[in-house]
């Protein structure tokens, strides 16, 4: 599956929704949640998802890397105004 942007915001949303960083790291109720997770986005008729728990997991991950990425690179450049957009905020 192509991740589009409108697909991250929809993920990040979702998280935050099923409050996934509630759980304890190692539960089977994480896991749980990641199902519930990729259920849910599933069903969403715009923009059209077709995932599993891993692909979600994986995704997740990668979005975090990268703003973190994009974290550092902003605090080494100065004289730089950062513009934070809807997904910076979710991830963060």
């Amino acid at each position: 599956m192509n991740w589009t942007p409108l697909h991250d915001l929809a993920l990040c949303k979702e998280i935050v929704f099923v409050n996934l960083y509630g759980a304890k790291k190692t539960s089977i109720q994480l896991s749980a949640l990641w199902q519930k997770i990729a259920e849910n986005l599933n069903s969403v008729k715009d923009p059209c998802f077709i995932v599993e728990k891993r692909s979600v997991r994986d995704h997740i991950a990668i979005l975090i890397q990268r703003f973190k990425r994009q974290q550092a690179q902003e605090l080494r450049e100065s004289g730089t105004t950062p513009q934070h957009t809807e997904l910076d905020t979710a991830i963060e």
